[in-house]
């Protein structure tokens, strides 16, 4: 799991590509433009912006070399065109290869999206103040 606490960045476009960006540098995805355009038509087919303010935005392909989850939480929220039409700041986004679809991360993923209807682990998530707090919430769920 790689975190990123305290980002800046002024639209969905932006974290998307910070996404695609970190996990390029951290050698989970051979192609980050690839990584990048397939986030973006996740999002076009349907919002990953899961409500309480946070997304979930997701791919797999040939181009993800392994699989990891990435975790923002921005300074300030951004519009996500949400389900429930909030604003988000915490970002939990997947990068899955095509030999993980039917293992661990489908575990990981079900495991955080059950998570983010608990109110009280959403508050929890919010509530963290460093990276390292945020990363033990998050670990903690998965583990």
């Amino acid at each position: 799991m790689i975190v990123k606490y305290n980002i800046n960045c002024k639209d969905k476009y932006e974290v998307l590509s910070s996404i695609a960006s970190i996990a390029r540098e951290n050698n989970n995805v051979r192609d980050e433009k690839l990584y990048l355009e397939g986030l973006i038509k996740r999002e076009e087919q349907f919002t990953t912006g899961f409500g309480n303010s946070v997304a979930i935005p997701h791919c797999k392909g040939e181009f993800v070399q392994e699989s990891c989850i990435i975790v923002m939480k921005l300074e300030n929220k951004i519009d996500w065109n949400s389900l429930d039409n909030k604003a988000v700041n915490i970002i939990i986004a997947f990068a899955v290869a095509e030999e993980d679809m039917s293992n661990k991360y489908l575990v990981d993923i079900s495991k955080i999206a059950k998570h983010l209807m608990d109110v009280e682990f959403i508050n929890q998530i919010q509530e963290c103040n460093t990276k390292d707090e945020l990363e033990k919430s998050l670990l903690s769920i998965i583990q």
